[in-house]
């Protein structure tokens, strides 16, 4: 087949493609109202996961920035917005950017570790890997469990997330998930 026979079938697919969609809109139905809390709750019943899942929001702040917090799955606000950042949770808690850092919190709001890491992970069987910086503007790698302690005695140049139990480091190593280093698979 050649190609401009290929533009053509394209282009004729995609008209019909327009049409058929601009057909389908401009369709009345007489009791949108009705119509739509119907769609409604068909989207809202759908289970996205299978414990009461919270997600970020955000609103427009004075000052033209905007301030985070979750919403459960209905649109219920469950955690006002009063964070710079939000994450999704990962085994309970979020990360939340506040004013000195990124610190957890869990479902209710409440700041289980505070905020002093400069980036972070997701909790992966009760761990998650953070950065700080030091007085040199270093960032070192470590990574803590859910009380913010570290698991870790040394900082790492880079550490990535869990994969089946284990976590690459960036001094050429892995650690298991209590940060204990392994010897390197050759």
């Amino acid at each position: 087949m050649k190609k401009s026979n290929i533009k053509v079938y394209i282009n004729i697919f995609i008209m019909i493609l327009a049409t058929t969609i601009l057909s389908s809109c401009a369709q009345e139905d007489n009791n949108t109202e009705a119509n739509f809390e119907t769609n409604l709750s068909n989207v809202v019943n759908i289970e996205i996961a299978p414990y009461s899942a919270l997600f970020p929001f955000s609103i427009l702040s004075e000052g033209a920035f905007s301030l985070f917090g979750y919403m459960d799955r209905y649109g219920n606000v469950v955690v006002e917005p009063k964070f710079y950042a939000a994450l999704p949770f990962s085994e309970g808690l979020a990360a939340v950017g506040m004013s000195y850092g990124i610190g957890y919190i869990d479902k209710e709001g409440t700041v289980i570790i505070p905020p002093r890491y400069f980036d972070r992970g997701d909790f992966q069987n009760g761990v998650a890997r953070v950065s700080i910086l030091d007085d040199d503007m270093y960032r070192e790698w470590f990574f803590i469990n859910r009380y913010g302690e570290h698991i870790n005695e040394m900082g790492f140049n880079g550490a990535f997330e869990f994969s089946e139990g284990y976590a690459a480091v960036m001094i050429e190593g892995r650690v298991d998930p209590w940060g204990r280093e392994l010897e390197p698979q050759i």
